[in-house]
């Protein structure tokens, strides 16, 4: 998360202060849980059960697991 940080105060205009720090951190968090929410309601249990999602980002193995992990009984036990 630091490195986002960094990345985001080197490309923008964002005061070097603790309250925006965690500010920053916060909704950076934020928008990856989102995105991997949305990653599980479409590939994992919606209509695109099965298939891969186009982002290139995303190696085999990176989704492999991913799916493996949000497949399991646990997981769906926690998202009731």
């Amino acid at each position: 998360m630091l490195i986002i940080l960094g990345y985001m105060q080197a490309t923008w205009a964002i005061p070097r202060t603790e309250r925006m720090r965690r500010k920053v951190l916060s909704i950076v968090a934020e928008r990856w849980r989102h995105y991997k929410t949305e990653l599980v309601e479409k590939y994992i249990y919606g209509a695109l059960v099965g298939a891969r999602p186009p982002n290139q980002s995303i190696s085999e193995e990176t989704w492999a697991e991913f799916v493996l992990k949000k497949s399991t009984t646990e997981h769906q036990v926690s998202l009731t």
